[in-house]
């Protein structure tokens, strides 16, 4: 799997390790909320936004006795990324999945 889909799984695995809390802006703007996940909203909630997702990972290690090198693989396997939210009475959601492709269906 290439480097970039690795960094972003380490820049969301560092985003859900930040400390949870509530942070609100100087005006009544939006209140940001990081208690389960990142979640941005209006203060009269008319407005919000909301990221998320899952990642599978794979590790493997293997042993030759052939020719004497060990080999090891870490890499996200796959992922599945989402925003949603509302806007009004219009609400909505997207969804990415991010697979490793070997190119045949």
């Amino acid at each position: 799997m290439s480097k970039k889909y690795l960094g972003l799984a380490l820049a969301i695995s560092a985003a859900s390790a930040a400390q949870a809390g509530t942070v609100t802006t100087s005006g009544k703007d939006l209140v940001i909320d990081t208690e389960s996940g990142i979640n941005v909203k209006t203060s009269d909630k008319s407005a919000s936004f909301q990221l998320g997702g899952r990642l599978q990972w794979d590790y493997d290690a293997t042993q030759s006795d052939d020719n004497g090198v060990d080999t090891t693989d870490f890499d996200v396997r796959r992922a599945r990324l989402y925003a949603k939210g509302h806007f009004g009475d219009w609400a909505y959601k997207t969804q990415f999945n991010v697979a490793e492709s070997d190119g045949a269906d």
